[in-house]
């Protein structure tokens, strides 16, 4: 077989308005890449991941005092265990005493506990993971517990911070 025979082949590509086509069906190439319905602020689906850590700095409102139950609690409460070694694994310990965060997104709302720290500086470290079907904001508030936890509902807690994102969700992923 020689080369001269592959490239003496009569070809069967067919021309149609200047452009060269393999297909059977011509059909002639678009200018542009097609957009869906709705224009740039389509949105596509997807997963958000938001992680809370901890706070810093937390505090109550002027003039409002730490409740009783807190107090005694934080009183008694034994103190901070510190790490021996970076292999320990963490385990989700309940610290009622502590600020909980409610983080909201779509419709969704998750109670976080605290895992350690103090009033000022509780510790959460949580991951949560949302399905994303439509644009929506993230909004994260600290409370605090004003009686035990199980005696009462949550509509008397004190809010000790808040703070409400609008994420930006179209294009790549992106971390918050």
């Amino acid at each position: 077989m020689s080369w001269a025979k592959l490239g003496s082949k009569k070809s069967k590509d067919t021309k149609e308005n200047g452009v060269i086509s393999r297909s059977v069906t011509p059909i002639p190439s678009r200018p542009t890449t097609p957009k869906p319905p709705g224009g740039p602020d389509q949105f596509r689906s997807g997963m958000l991941t938001i992680r809370i850590f901890s706070g810093r700095g937390l505090s109550l409102a002027p003039g409002v005092p730490v409740p009783d139950v807190i107090q005694k609690a934080l009183d008694s409460a034994p103190p901070a265990r510190k790490s021996t070694s970076n292999r320990e694994s963490l385990q989700r310990k309940r610290y009622w005493w502590l600020p909980y965060v409610v983080l909201e997104f779509d419709k969704n709302e998750i109670l976080i506990d605290a895992m350690g720290g103090d009033l000022a500086s509780p510790v959460w470290n949580y991951r949560a993971d949302f399905d994303v079907s439509r644009t929506s904001n993230i909004s994260v508030s600290s409370y605090l517990r004003t009686t035990v936890t199980g005696q009462d509902d949550m509509g008397n807690d004190l809010l000790m911070a808040r703070v409400d994102l609008t994420p930006m969700l179209e294009g790549h992923a992106t971390r918050l």
